[in-house]
This record gives structure tokens, C-alpha cells and sequence, in this order.
């Protein structure tokens, strides 16, 4: 699975793309996010899942794409 992260989410990590191997319920991978990158959780993001903003329970695969970003707004 490829976790990209964008903007302040880029910054907190260190990094623009993660590449790992993990299928399972979103929790269980925004747990493991935090834990590898603690300054994470100082920032509000979202999480989407091959391009759509994902829910909490969602199970997700090694062969999606993740893509965390900060809030945006548009107009």
C-alpha cells in the first residue's frame, strides 16, 4: 500500500510516501500511523482511500492508495 501525506502531514512525518504492507480496518492503520509519527496527532487531517474521504471502520487493502491530508477548503 502506498500512504502519501500532504502539506502539515508531510512535515509532521518527514516524509511524502510511505510504502507498506498492511489490510485491515482503518483504525488499526491511523493506530499505526501514530505511533511511528507521534506529531501526527497534532494536526487535524483527513484520510482517503483511493480517492474518497474513508470512515473509521472501512477495511482497507494492501493494493489501495491512502492519501492523508490536511483540512482544505474550496470554492
Amino acid at each position: 500500500m502506498h500512504v502519501y501525506f500532504w502539506g502539515v502531514t508531510a512535515e509532521a512525518t518527514g516524509t511524502e510516501m510511505l510504502e507498506i504492507r498492511f489490510s485491515g480496518p482503518l483504525t488499526e492503520l491511523k493506530e499505526n500511523l501514530l505511533q511511528s509519527y507521534p506529531s501526527l496527532s497534532e494536526w487535524k487531517h483527513v484520510i482517503t482511500v483511493n480517492g474518497s474521504v474513508a470512515s473509521g471502520d472501512q477495511k482497507v487493502e494492501d493494493n489501495d492508495r491512502v492519501d492523508v491530508v490536511p483540512p482544505f477548503a474550496g470554492g
